[in-house]
């Protein structure tokens, strides 16, 4: 085997294959480590960053066994230190004991793993010093770590930049973390890796040093890695755990920034989650690298961003697990990304017990993208937040049905420029199949403009065609109303379809209802001449026949308009003042507003009429 000068074979310290070599490697690592040798101070008008210092241990072909504690520094030793295999699926460390093969007291000045395989044990490296470490850059390349109970590789620093992960395959076990970063790991991350079975698959932490929080921050890249579950686990696993940060600010997880990473849909659960925010059970281990998460609440995560990630949910039927999940207060957070197959529950789900005390900053808004959801035959999302203050979200495509979360579009534009196209002027008037109709009233209080829906067959829908007499081809539709759950067996959620003449489905979204009307509106734009006369449906989405059954809808629209528009509380057309009589009421401390086909007026407490004017 080629090897480059000074570089040292684990076979050159009595290694075999196949067999114990924790004496050979503690030799190899006792040698490599000597300050007195490959050591080449910098050159003239350099600093000393710039020494050189080798040489690096090479694992040949083969499995080779350790057997001992884990390898720490010796004592006086360079904490400069390289290992290489020959490539990662033909160089092999089995480690044979409950310990890492490489656990370190002190960080390292500069540290290069690569091109290896390690399975067993504890996990292949932990550097255990908390205190600050800006040194070199340090690389984990091409490795694969499988089997590892503990944590494959991980540090405990206050402050070390530039520790790279990049390449690796991590398969661990229920109990495990694949890669743990602690405090300020500014430049440095995990890069195009393969995540396949852990309890968490990148820990990212604080670290305290004299009574201050540091970390996780400044910047953390995650990018280009994949996350999915190789086997069923025993449940409550998380792809990315970040602790926050008791301060409310400061090194609260600004610039951590994922990136093109895959969160695959194998193996969910009810209780797992993509991203976790959950401070640690500090009883549970001894340092960064062995704690599991606690659910006490508290901490801030300030200016974490996920850009352009795929985020696989489960399919219909199957359990759909929060996008993140955080026992923690959230502020300058952005997300957007690729959302496959829908979310039948919130993507951001704040946990149970977090109290209005626990957010402290809540005109720091968050950001919610649903750009790029592609959710067409299966639940969208009814509430995309579960604790919505704080958050905008960025909807144009009208998957959101919560009036509580701020929305891209917000309405109450357009002016004139409105043209109605619902043939049915009140919902109450859509034409019913499967089910039967009563007239109720809309949220608004309309009498007799809304519709309860009593479904007979799974297919139980209300509907009404579009009247493009006076539509305008090719330009924005806007399709709106309310929906809600009815008192009593009620199906909780409900289908919206458009369809052409073929019929063919132009347009799908299913919401999940509750108890309280929840406002709609999905913009499209369509061919009138290619598509025909267009037929708006409302189906319910889950019936069964004596539990599920019932449901409400209202104030049901479609209207061309360059923006949304608010036009009261009517369905179809447009809002009329109709004349009224000048009535005082009968509650004497009331004042009543009514309009006499010119003006405003209003009566007042004993009879007197005044006309309303502005200034």
């Amino acid at each position: 085997m080629w090897a480059p000068t000074g570089d040292k074979s684990l076979r050159y310290f009595g290694g075999r294959e196949r067999a114990d070599c924790t004496a050979a490697f503690e030799k190899a690592v006792e040698y490599l480590t000597d300050p007195a040798v490959h050591r080449y101070a910098a050159e003239a008008g350099e600093s000393g960053y710039f020494l050189v210092k080798g040489p690096r241990l090479l694992i040949p072909e083969g499995v080779y066994y350790y057997d001992g504690p884990g390898i720490d520094w010796p004592a006086g030793a360079s904490t400069m230190l390289a290992i290489a295999g020959i490539h990662e699926q033909i160089s092999k460390i089995s480690v044979q004991s409950d310990a890492w093969l490489l656990d370190m007291t002190k960080n390292a000045t500069a540290f290069d793993m690569r091109h290896l395989t390690v399975s067993g044990g504890k996990g292949a490296v932990r550097f255990n010093f908390a205190g600050v470490n800006t040194v070199r850059p340090s690389w984990v390349e091409h490795c694969i770590f499988v089997d590892y109970d503990t944590c494959a590789v991980g540090h405990n620093s206050q402050d070390w930049s530039g520790f790279k992960v990049r390449d690796c395959l991590f398969r661990g076990t229920d109990t495990s973390i694949g890669v743990t970063l602690s405090g300020l790991a500014a430049e440095g991350g995990v890069f195009d890796c393969v995540f396949q079975r852990n309890k968490y698959h990148i820990k990212l932490c604080t670290t305290q040093i004299d009574g201050d929080d540091k970390g996780p921050a400044v910047p953390i890249n995650l990018w280009g890695n994949s996350f999915f579950r190789y086997v069923l686990s025993a449940g409550n696993v998380h792809d990315i755990w970040i602790t926050p940060n008791a301060d409310t600010f400061k090194n609260a997880g600004r610039a951590i920034f994922l990136m093109g990473n895959k969160f695959g849909n194998e193996q969910l659960q009810v209780g797992d989650s993509r991203i976790l925010i959950a401070n640690q059970d500090m009883a549970s281990g001894v340092d960064a690298c062995t704690r599991s998460h606690g659910t006490t609440t508290g901490g801030h995560v300030n200016g974490l961003i996920s850009l352009k990630n795929n985020i696989n949910n489960a399919t219909e039927g199957s359990p759909n697990v929060p996008y993140l999940l955080s026992y923690a207060e959230l502020s300058n957070c952005d997300f957007d990304d690729l959302i496959e197959s829908g979310q039948a529950g919130p993507l951001v789900q704040y946990a149970v017990g977090l109290s209005n005390a626990d957010f402290r900053s809540e005109s720091s808004q968050n950001r919610l993208s649903l750009r790029q959801m592609l959710g067409y035959d299966v639940a969208a999302i009814a509430r995309p937040i579960s604790r919505p203050a704080g958050w905008i979200v960025d909807d144009p495509h009208g998957y959101c049905l919560d009036p509580s979360v701020p929305v891209h579009y917000t309405g109450g534009g357009a002016g004139g420029n409105v043209v109605h196209i619902l043939d049915s002027a009140k919902t109450s008037a859509f034409t019913v199949a499967g089910a039967t109709g009563a007239a109720i009233s809309n949220s608004c209080g309309e009498s007799g403009e809304a519709l309860e829906l009593t479904c007979s067959a799974s297919d139980g829908r209300a509907y009404s065609t579009m009247n493009f007499a006076s539509g305008r081809d090719s330009e924005i539709l806007w399709i709106e109303g309310e929906l809600k759950q009815s008192p009593s067996n009620s199906i909780t959620r409900v289908k919206i379809d458009l369809l052409d003449s073929a019929p063919n489905v132009i347009l799908r979204r299913y919401f999940a209802i509750d108890a309280d009307w929840r406002f709609f509106r999905i913009p499209i734009v369509h061919s009138e001449a290619s598509r025909g006369l267009l037929t708006l449906r409302i189906v319910a989405g889950d019936y069964a026949a004596g539990s599920k059954t019932k449901f409400q809808l209202g104030r049901i629209r479609a209207y061309h308009a360059p923006e949304p528009v608010n036009t009261g509380a009517v369905s179809g057309a447009l809002a009329k003042l109709q004349a009224q009589d000048a009535t005082p009421d009968a509650d004497a401390s009331r004042i009543t507003l009514f309009f006499d086909g010119a003006l405003l007026k209003a009566v007042l407490p004993g009879g007197a009429v005044k006309t309303v004017s502005w200034t």
